[in-house]
């Protein structure tokens, strides 16, 4: 099998993406739909505590910055990331319910904000866990999340303020999002099959406001020696495949992944979702060319 990699496009996605692409470029910032968190803020500590030592380029521009961090964390919490440097969010668009304060005392899960100055004009931001125990990516120019023990409004860039996201301060929320189901990806399908082509199709299930960060597929002629074949970045706006309960996926081989299939040959193959950096993969199917 030869596999000449294009531009991956998936199907289903490629096509309502670039409408709502489109209409995302032409919509003012104040005017994207966000939702309510339904994490407590324990949980978004939690979470950015697991993120230390990585790496996050959230939006793929310019290396692993400050907001890419907290774009990871919005993306986390359910609601739709927005654009700008760090000191875009001493005013940018904030999610229904969430608050901005300008110079307050922030509390556990806040993001931090802070102004430019003359050395780093963009701003920066962070998100606190407690005075002098805040977490910072491309701090100091390291490209990856810090645990920084500096006091949170002792750094070179002034502190402008917080960002709060509106916890679910009830422990049962948080208990009933933990035990829910597991994304997965189901009812596979091999049509069109012919000597060298084949469209492959799944439905990923999941909960409504799970964020699917990318999707694709494995394909190999042995269950062992699959290799993943394609990774897509699911649209970064508040659409269906975010807040829908599931969303198809599939690839035409040929026009839309470049690759060859060999005749009279069996081919196994998965899809797979990515959650909170995790892969949650099908069940392998298989088909045979004509």
């Amino acid at each position: 099998m030869s596999a000449e990699m294009r531009k991956p496009i998936y199907g289903a996605l490629a096509m309502a993406a670039a409408a709502i692409l489109v209409a995302l470029t032409l919509m003012p910032l104040g005017a994207q739909k966000a939702y309510a968190v339904d994490k407590s803020a324990s949980q978004g500590v939690s979470w950015v505590q697991k993120q230390v030592g990585k790496s996050i380029d959230y939006d793929g521009a310019y290396g692993a910055q400050c907001v890419d961090l907290v774009k990871a964390y919005y993306a986390y919490l359910g609601v739709s990331p927005v654009r700008g440097n760090g000191v875009d969010y001493t005013g940018n668009s904030l999610p229904a319910g969430w608050e901005r304060v300008k110079g307050g005392k922030p509390q556990p899960g806040d993001i931090l904000v802070y102004s430019g100055n003359g050395s780093n004009p963009y701003g920066h931001v962070g998100i606190y866990e407690s005075d002098r125990v805040t977490y910072h990516q491309n701090f100091g120019n390291n490209q990856s999340v810090q645990r920084v023990t500096y006091r949170y409004d002792g750094l070179a860039n002034p502190y402008w303020g917080y960002i709060r996201p509106n916890w679910n301060s009830g422990s049962q929320a948080g208990k009933a999002k933990s035990a829910s189901a597991a994304p997965s990806v189901r009812n596979l399908q091999a049509k069109n099959v012919t000597k060298g082509n084949a469209l492959l199709s799944a439905t990923a299930y999941k909960d409504p406001g799970t964020y699917v960060s990318t999707c694709g597929i494995y394909l190999g002629t042995s269950k062992k020696g699959m290799t993943k074949q394609n990774t897509e970045r699911v649209p970064d706006v508040s659409n269906r495949y975010h807040n829908g309960k599931d969303f198809d996926i599939w690839y035409d081989l040929n026009d839309e992944l470049g690759i060859k299939l060999k005749a009279k040959t069996k081919y196994y193959y998965k899809f797979y979702v990515e959650v909170n950096g995790k892969e949650y993969t099908s069940d392998v199917a298989s088909f045979t060319t004509k």
